[in-house]
């Protein structure tokens, strides 16, 4: 099961076209101030770097999490086959099979045919 993958940033491909386009006005631009064109660049250039980090987190969150509910399922599985392997070999009424974690026929509520399991509210009443 897939989480949430970012695969791409508007905003990061927005900068390197805006790069692009400053480069073209002058490849050592510099506004003053901090506003360097290869500090942009740069700045880009990590973003990107990040947004891969990012993303090869989540596909290494998304494995972590595929390999943990494939185990989680083997132990479910495994849970009730040995529940029904206890219930097969001593039977479903038995000690054995309520210690394995099964509850007794003997001991299983019946509700009669037509009435509902939870009491009648009118029944209290007076």
């Amino acid at each position: 099961m897939s989480r949430l993958k970012k695969t791409s940033s508007a905003v990061i491909e927005g900068a390197g076209a805006r790069a692009s386009g400053l480069s073209g006005i002058d490849a050592a631009l510099d506004l003053g101030g901090g506003l360097e064109l290869a500090a942009y660049k740069a700045a880009i250039v990590d973003a990107q770097a990040k947004l891969s980090a990012y993303n090869t987190l989540l596909s290494q969150a998304d494995e972590a999490s595929n390999a943990f509910e494939a185990a989680e399922e083997k132990v479910r599985d495994l849970s009730d086959r040995m529940l029904a392997g206890v219930a097969a070999r001593y039977g479903r009424d038995s000690d054995e099979y309520q210690m394995a974690g099964g509850t007794k026929r003997s001991e299983r509520s019946r509700r009669a045919a037509g009435r509902s399991a939870a009491p009648s509210s009118a029944a209290g009443a007076s």
